[in-house]
């Protein structure tokens, strides 16, 4: 894989990441808005985005470092 590709690749990468920090603040005003209505369902559902976000960041990071090493 050359250099150029690479590169497309992991800009790729990049843009996915910068999406899913929007997603990932968004979940966050989710939870927390759950913590200010008292509302334990709305701060679980934030919590489990959360965690969902957080897996597809480090796959995007293993392919990211994967991409590095070819």
């Amino acid at each position: 894989m050359g250099k150029e590709e690479k590169l497309a690749i992991l800009k790729s990468c990049v843009g996915i990441l910068s999406f899913l920090e929007q997603e990932m603040r968004q979940t966050f005003e989710y939870a927390k808005e759950g913590i200010e209505e008292n509302n334990i369902n709305l701060v679980i559902g934030g919590l489990c985005g959360l965690e969902q976000i957080n897996q597809r960041i480090k796959s995007i990071y293993d392919m990211m470092v994967f991409v590095q090493r070819l």
